[in-house]
C-alpha cells in the first residue's frame, strides 16, 4: 500500500485513469479508447464486477497462497493462465 501525497493510504480495489487529452478551456478531447487501470486486490470491493474480481484474485492468490490457488476456471483468460503456469516448474528464484 503506497501512500499518496497527502500521506493518506489508497484503498481503492479498482482505479482507472482516462488518457484523452484536455484542452485549457477544460474540453476532453477523445483521441484514445484507452484507460490505465490500477487494480489493489488488498481491499476487496463487493461492488466489483465479476470478470474484474476474477482477475484480482489471480493477482492476490498467485502472492499469497501460490500452492493453493482457489480461482474461477469459468472465466477462459483466468484458465488460460493456470494453464500457461506451472508453479512446480519454477524455481525459488523466479517466484521472486
Amino acid at each position: 500500500m503506497r501512500p499518496i501525497l497527502n500521506g493518506k493510504a489508497i484503498l481503492d480495489e479498482v482505479l482507472l485513469v482516462k488518457l484523452n487529452p484536455q484542452t485549457i478551456k477544460g474540453e476532453i478531447r477523445d483521441l484514445y479508447a484507452h484507460q490505465f487501470v490500477c487494480l489493489n486486490p488488498n481491499h476487496a470491493d463487493k461492488n466489483t464486477p465479476q470478470r474484474i474480481r476474477d482477475w484480482l484474485d489471480l493477482i492476490y492468490q498467485s502472492i499469497h497462497s501460490p500452492e493453493r490457488t482457489v480461482l474461477n476456471t469459468e472465466n477462459d483468460g483466468i484458465r488460460k493462465v493456470i494453464e500457461l503456469i506451472s508453479f512446480e516448474n519454477l524455481t525459488p528464484q523466479l517466484w521472486l
